[in-house]
């Protein structure tokens, strides 16, 4: 996807988010919040970030949601690191991927040591960082080897 049609994207994402405010929140808002916190992540998009990475966790937490807990962990992980706060991400990536190991989400798993192997190598632990990416290659291979319900 090119960065315009990245921008488009978002644009209407965002503006699907801004409903008015009726006093309740359906999960179908969240389910967009936790999107948005997800493409930031990604992108490692701060303004999305910080928009989106926070409210998605607060109501992940308040709906039992244990995938949507787990992406919005791994999106705040992503704002400390780029607020500098090496520490506090690994912690919160570490956290994610634990999460995502009880649901069995292979791909999620490895996106999340990928993101760990990034911080780890910007944290000059370029073992640990090597180390994680192995595991990350190996989530990967095991979604591959799903069987995939036709």
């Amino acid at each position: 996807m090119g960065r315009g049609e990245f921008a488009q994207v978002r644009e209407h994402l965002k503006a699907a988010s801004e409903k008015p405010s009726i006093g309740w929140k359906p999960v179908g808002d969240h389910e967009v919040y936790v999107l948005l916190a997800d493409i930031g992540a990604i992108h490692k998009d701060k303004e999305l970030l910080s928009a989106y990475a926070l409210r998605s966790d607060e109501i992940s937490i308040s709906l039992d949601h244990h995938l949507y807990h787990a992406i919005a962990l791994r999106a705040l992980a992503i704002l400390d690191w780029l607020d500098h706060d090496f520490a506090l991400a690994e912690d919160r990536l570490k956290e994610s991927w634990q999460l995502f190991q009880r649901l069995e989400t292979h791909w999620q798993i490895g996106r999340t040591l990928h993101n760990l192997s990034e911080l780890s190598a910007v944290m000059g632990k370029h073992d640990e960082a090597a180390k994680y990416m192995a595991q990350a290659q190996t989530a990967f291979r095991m979604m591959a080897q799903q069987d995939i319900p036709q």
